[in-house]
């Protein structure tokens, strides 16, 4: 199955408050979550948006539970990972560049920091 991680903003709240309860939640318990936070939805509204995010691979439904499939920093991670692939060709570097600029100095400084962050990553 492909996983999408492009997470729109209710999105994003449901998975907040999943991630806060960090074992599986019934969809009622969750609707009731969801307006301790101002959002009123009907059952509805907040089944379409489960949907959403059981078709992007990010919550397991079960029988009326419902439960995060990634913690948060899993997500971050893929999203960034997602953001470095489209945009700068998977490479740090080219992000790095895009942020700082590029000069012989500070083209330096990033293949240090590069070299860095590859060394973490064979690490862990």
């Amino acid at each position: 199955m492909k996983i999408f991680y492009k997470v729109a903003p209710a999105e994003v709240e449901v998975m907040e408050v999943l991630w806060e309860q960090e074992k599986m939640i019934l969809t009622r318990d969750l609707l009731e979550l969801m307006a301790a936070r101002g959002r009123n939805w009907k059952r509805q509204t907040l089944n379409t948006v489960i949907s959403r995010l059981d078709s992007k691979g990010l919550v397991i439904r079960k029988r009326g539970y419902v439960i995060a499939a990634l913690t948060e920093e899993e997500l971050m991670r893929k999203l960034a990972r997602r953001i470095l692939d489209e945009y700068y060709d998977g490479k740090l570097k080219n992000f790095c560049i895009a942020l700082l600029g590029k000069s012989a100095e500070t083209e330096a400084k990033i293949d240090k920091l590069v070299s860095e962050v590859e060394k973490l990553e064979k690490e862990s």
